[in-house]
């Protein structure tokens, strides 16, 4: 297992301008709306600044699930090279932003490797992928009229915008649990600085979840250095296959009302 001081000594390279996984967005500000329903009901807000490079979630939402009724509210920070996950206490534990996991091993490419990487991350439209096994149908709908990629990924759907940068909808199912997150809202507009603000906030490193999500950067990056075939990939809805019906049966439908 990786040390907690080999993994955070990574975070010394510098952050470039252009990381390739991560695609940003048409405005430079704005805050974005979602709706929370099935299992959970409640509500996200998005705080996007510097063109998604900073985001702030703030969620509040009702659990229902095995007759238990739960309340909770979280709250979120995002930055180029670190995720936090803040408590009311004014504590916060931190993880690294995966897209910048993905960017340190793919600096240590050989240029050939870098080359089949940028081509397979344009094939799938920058999509976050998460996970080695994966379906994508690009331009499955639109949703605010903003055009969607939709990314089945075990019990997740998920229709992604603006190459991937963006969450429009997604839905998770699996043992009796589901829940729905939609996008209702995106207001361009100017966020408050103090939002993003960590001076008073205590923070601890989750070691287990970083070791974890930096193992599974090395997956993707293998999996990405090597050229993927189209055919294991996408769904074309049009196709009369009786696996793809499956596959449209089990993961688009689930996408209700899209």
């Amino acid at each position: 297992m990786l040390k907690k001081s080999s993994l955070f000594l990574l975070f010394s390279i510098p952050l470039l301008a252009k990381n390739p996984f991560f695609q940003p967005l048409p405005f430079k500000e704005a805050i974005i709306e979602y709706n929370l329903s099935g299992t959970q009901k409640g509500f996200q807000t998005l705080y996007i600044k510097n063109y998604g490079r900073y985001r702030v979630y703030y969620k509040n939402l009702k659990t229902n699930f095995l007759n238990k009724n739960k309340k909770k509210e979280s709250y979120i920070i995002e930055t180029p090279k670190w995720v936090y996950s803040l408590n009311p206490d004014k504590t916060a534990l931190r993880t690294p932003n995966f897209k910048y996991l993905l960017y340190i091993r793919y600096k240590d490419l050989s240029k050939e490797d870098q080359k089949q990487v940028l081509k397979n991350l344009k094939l799938l439209n920058f999509l976050p992928i998460k996970d080695t096994r994966f379906k994508i149908a690009k331009n499955f709908t639109k949703i605010n009229d903003i055009s969607c990629d939709l990314l089945l990924q075990k019990a997740k759907r998920e229709c992604y915008g603006y190459k991937g940068s963006l969450l429009l909808k997604s839905k998770i199912k699996f043992l009796g649990f589901n829940s729905t997150k939609l996008l209702y809202n995106i207001f361009e507009t100017k966020t408050d600085p103090k939002l993003y603000d960590l001076s008073d906030i205590k923070i601890k490193d989750d070691k287990l979840k970083s070791v974890q999500l930096y193992e599974l950067s090395a997956k993707i990056i293998n999996l990405l250095k090597r050229k993927l075939n189209p055919k294991n990939i996408f769904i074309n809805v049009k196709e009369k296959d009786k696996d793809v019906n499956e596959i449209i049966q089990e993961g688009i439908k689930s996408l209700q009302d899209i």
